[in-house]
């Protein structure tokens, strides 16, 4: 019994620390501190990233091309900084930690808004989307191993989502801009470019965990 109890705890509290870790990463993202985001990811093993149709960025420096990278010259390098904001929420948790206590799984939704510039202009934006994210115990705690947005609805604020899309949910040409360094794009097109249409069906994406005894790499959730 006392054995089933400590392990009872343990999974509880690494649970704790991957709230926290995601948390942390929402906080830090919305302040714009993307440098210090990397911070989050694994050390150890190789990391993916992909962000809706923006593209997958894979290898062992994928989160600091991302966020140090993309992120900052997206949101202060390439455009003004001033007006920025990229406030998203994390709602609806299931996180299964491995039952050897050395990676996990989790899925969120996650309502947001943000103020971007697009097209040269400072627009009110809703995304709202789905995060799935794998991750791994490393020496100082928990990291993010894969971060999957699935993003759902992008839409300025006075243009409601069932409107019939304006283009391509592919179309990600206002959100490079002018000069970005081609270190700092994804080494590849986006797995998953699902988006909310007037004729969309829903769909069960990403699937939420399920416990598991051991890391799987074919259920990561970036392909």
């Amino acid at each position: 019994m006392s054995e089933d109890l400590g392990a009872l705890v343990r999974k509880l509290n690494d649970v704790h620390e991957i709230t926290n870790l995601m948390g942390m990463y929402e906080y830090l993202t919305t302040a714009n501190m993307f440098t210090e985001t990397v911070e989050l990811f694994a050390k150890t093993v190789p990391q993916k990233v992909e962000i809706g149709p923006l593209g997958v960025w894979d290898g062992m420096d994928a989160g600091y091309r991302c966020f140090h990278g993309f992120h900052n010259w997206t949101s202060k390098i390439g455009v003004p900084i001033e007006g920025q904001m990229m406030q998203h929420m994390l709602a609806t948790p299931v996180i299964e930690v491995a039952k050897d206590g050395k990676t996990a799984k989790g899925v969120w939704m996650s309502p947001g808004h943000e103020a971007r510039v697009l097209g040269g202009k400072l627009t009110a934006m809703w995304v709202w989307g789905t995060y799935g994210c794998d991750f791994i115990k490393e020496a100082d705690g928990w990291k993010i191993r894969n971060l999957h947005v699935y993003l759902n609805i992008i839409t300025p604020f006075e243009v409601p989502w069932t409107a019939p899309p304006a283009g391509d949910p592919g179309d990600i040409g206002d959100i490079f801009p002018p000069g970005l360094p081609d270190e700092w794009k994804p080494n590849r097109k986006s797995s998953y470019v699902w988006m909310y249409s007037p004729n969309a069906v829903m769909e069960l994406v990403p699937v939420p965990p399920a416990p598991h005894d051991t890391y799987d790499p074919s259920t990561d959730y970036i392909v």
